[in-house]
C-alpha cells in the first residue's frame, strides 16, 4: 500500500510517495486553475492508498477528487504537527517527507473532514452571514451619512416603513443623494437574495429530524440548529459536551499553576460564525422564562452581561449536544435530567 503526503499550494503542489519497501519518490504537480495533472497522478495510485495533506484553505478539490477515485484522506493539524513547524531546514520537499514519516508511524495530528454535503451546508451558511454583513454594513453607512447632517428618521428605527419614507423623500446634496439612491437599491437586492437563501436553509431544515428536534431549545431557530448539526457533523467525535464548547472556543484560557488558577478569556477558536450564532441564540433564550435565564440573571449580577451571555452559549452548546447524543427535546433532556442528574446545574457541566 502506497502513502501519499501533499504540500498544497495555488500553483502547484509537492507531492512524496512512500511505498511498502520503504523508497520515497519526489514530484511536483501543476494545478494551476486545471486539475488534470491532479487527477491523472491520483487515478494512478493503488485504490485504497492514503493521502495526508494539511488543513489549508484549498484543500476541498482534492480531497473531492481523491474519494472520487476512492483513496483515504488524513487531514493534517498544521498547528500540531510540530515536526514541521519546528524543523531546522523547512520548505516543500521537507514537510512532505515529515508528514509522509508521520502518517506511515501512525502519528499525524488528525482534523475531522465532513462528508460534502456538510461541507456544502456550511458554504450555504457562510455566504449567508456575508450577505447579511454586507446589508449591515450599507445600513450603518447610511446612518452615518445622515448623523453628519444632523438628520433623523422618524420613530425609533429607521428601517420601519415609515423610515423608508423618510429616507426616500429627504433632500440632500447630489453625492449624498446618490449614495442614498445606490444603498437603498443595494438593500432591496440584498434582502431578496437573502430571503432566497433562507428558503433554502428552510427546505434543508424541514428535511432534517435531527434540525428539527435542537430547535426546540429555547432561543435556537432554524438557521442556529442547522449550523450545530453541520459544524458538529457527527456527535460520536466528541466525548463530552465541554468538548463541543471548547470546539466552538467559548471555554476561557486557562494559565494556572500549582495552587493557584488564573481564567482568561475565552479561547475563540473554532468557527466564528458557529459561536456567533450561539451568543445570539443565548440572548434569546434568557427572554424565556426557563433555567437559561434564572442562571444569566444569577451572573449578571456578578459577571456582567457580556460574560454572562457567553456563559449562556457555551451551556446551550452543551445542552444541544446532550439532546442529539441522547435523541431528547429540551423539554425531555430537562425532565430527564432532573430526575437522573439532579437538575439542569448538574447537566450542563457533563
Amino acid at each position: 500500500m502506497v502513502d501519499v503526503a501533499m504540500d498544497l499550494h495555488k500553483r502547484h503542489s509537492q507531492v512524496a510517495t512512500l511505498d511498502e519497501w520503504g523508497e520515497i519518490r519526489e514530484l511536483r504537480i501543476e494545478h494551476d486553475g486545471d486539475s488534470r495533472e491532479m487527477e491523472k497522478f491520483l487515478d494512478g495510485l493503488e485504490a485504497g492508498s492514503r493521502i495526508a495533506i494539511e488543513a489549508t484553505s484549498n484543500w476541498w478539490w482534492v480531497v473531492d477528487l481523491a474519494e472520487k477515485h476512492g483513496h483515504e484522506v488524513v487531514l493534517s493539524n498544521p498547528k500540531k504537527t510540530r515536526l514541521i513547524a519546528d524543523a531546522c531546514l523547512k520548505n516543500d520537499r521537507v514537510d512532505t517527507d515529515q508528514l509522509l514519516h508521520l502518517l506511515r508511524l501512525g502519528y499525524l495530528p488528525r482534523v475531522w473532514i465532513p462528508p460534502a454535503p456538510l461541507r456544502y451546508g456550511k458554504e450555504v451558511l457562510r455566504y449567508r452571514a456575508l450577505l447579511v454583513h454586507m446589508r449591515t454594513g450599507l445600513k450603518n453607512h447610511l446612518g452615518a451619512l445622515l448623523t453628519k447632517r444632523n438628520l433623523k428618521g422618524p420613530g425609533k428605527y429607521l428601517w420601519s416603513k415609515p423610515g423608508q419614507a423618510y429616507l426616500e423623500k429627504l433632500e440632500l446634496n447630489a453625492e449624498a443623494g446618490e449614495i442614498r439612491h445606490q444603498t437603498l437599491a443595494l438593500r432591496k437586492t440584498l434582502d431578496a437574495l437573502i430571503g432566497r437563501w433562507d428558503q433554502e436553509l428552510g427546505q434543508r431544515v424541514r428535511s432534517g429530524e435531527r434540525v428539527r428536534q435542537l430547535q426546540t431549545a429555547p432561543g435556537v431557530g432554524a438557521q442556529t440548529a442547522f449550523a450545530y448539526r453541520v459544524f458538529v457533523g457527527d456527535v460520536s467525535r466528541f466525548r463530552s459536551g465541554k468538548q463541543v464548547a471548547k470546539y466552538f472556543g467559548l471555554v476561557p484560557r486557562e494559565r494556572s499553576s500549582g495552587e493557584q488558577r488564573h481564567l482568561g478569556h475565552i479561547t475563540k477558536e473554532g468557527d466564528g460564525l458557529m459561536r456567533t450564532l450561539l451568543v445570539e441564540a443565548a440572548l434569546r433564550a434568557t427572554r424565556k422564562a426557563g433555567p437559561l435565564r434564572e442562571g444569566y440573571r444569577r451572573m449578571v449580577r456578578h459577571k456582567g452581561k457580556a460574560k454572562a451571555r457567553v456563559a449562556v452559549a457555551r451551556k446551550l452548546a452543551v445542552i444541544l449536544y446532550q439532546m442529539w447524543k441522547k435523541d431528547l427535546t429540551y423539554g425531555e433532556f430537562l425532565q430527564r435530567e432532573a430526575q437522573f442528574a439532579g437538575g439542569l446545574g448538574n447537566a450542563v457541566g457533563h
